[in-house]
């Protein structure tokens, strides 16, 4: 059979798997649409996340067959693209959005190789680190034919940002385990003497922020975030700040020295 477009291996489709519980438990019902629905739109949305998977995990190989860190994103970007192209669904914000994680990718790329992260690159890390969770959003409001409000999206943006601080929050232990990207886990390794304090205002910066677009979006939106917000946290619950592990110190191109 005649291959027509992109392909993601089953690793890829599992991993998706992770955000599209976001996509059916938190933004459908941002529209009065419930996890039934995901299953007419699921295709393009599961495609399109397994391709920045791929190129996440070649960013952070996970297994000696993953080969070693290399930068896929260029071809994952323009499959992605032909993707939302063959679904009417490229526009200027898509484009935005997609420039985000390529950017997001390059600034994990150097931070992960760098034995002393800037915090203020941490910081950018932490802010575009969302963008494939946006752009799942707009990709689900396109397909289930709904107008993006610019109100609503714009304030949940700080919103997500200080979803996936939490994240890391409660998977710093795994991260580390694994050698992947975590935002306390930079910060430790930039000081591991303030990593707890710079990493509490980091989330304290951000949910003053999600506080302060909530209270200036229209009352429908606010009960629209905080009814997001709660169903968040009933499946994900926060967690304390860890304190940060000790780990080898690194040479500059990413590899512990002897």
């Amino acid at each position: 059979m005649k291959t027509t477009g992109p392909t993601i291996d089953l690793a890829e489709m599992r991993a998706a798997t992770l955000v599209m519980f976001d996509v059916a438990a938190f933004y459908l019902p941002l529209y009065d649409r419930d996890w039934r629905h995901y299953f007419e739109i699921r295709a393009p949305l599961n495609i399109v996340e397994g391709l920045v998977y791929r190129a996440e995990r070649a960013l952070q190989p996970r297994t000696p067959e993953d080969g070693p860190p290399r930068d896929v994103w260029p071809t994952c970007a323009a499959q992605i693209r032909a993707v939302l192209a063959g679904q009417s669904l490229l526009c200027p914000r898509a484009e935005s959005l997609l420039d985000g994680v390529g950017r997001y990718f390059e600034l994990a790329r150097r931070l992960r190789a760098h034995p002393a992260p800037d915090p203020a690159d941490v910081d950018r890390l932490a802010a575009l680190r969302p963008c494939d969770l946006r752009l799942q959003h707009l990709m689900t409001a396109r397909l289930i034919d709904v107008a993006i409000e610019p109100a609503l999206f714009d304030a949940l943006a700080p919103l997500e940002v200080r979803l996936e601080l939490k994240a890391n929050l409660a998977e710093y232990a795994e991260d580390v385990a694994a050698d992947r990207i975590n935002t306390l886990r930079l910060l430790a390794r930039a000081d591991a003497a303030t990593a707890r304090s710079k990493m509490t205002a980091l989330c304290d910066r951000y949910a003053a922020a999600a506080r302060d677009a909530r209270h200036l979006a229209p009352p429908a939106v606010r009960a629209r975030l905080d009814a997001f917000a709660e169903r968040h946290e009933s499946h994900y619950p926060s967690v304390p700040v860890p304190e940060p592990i000790e780990e080898p110190l690194r040479h500059p191109t990413g590899v512990p020295p002897r």
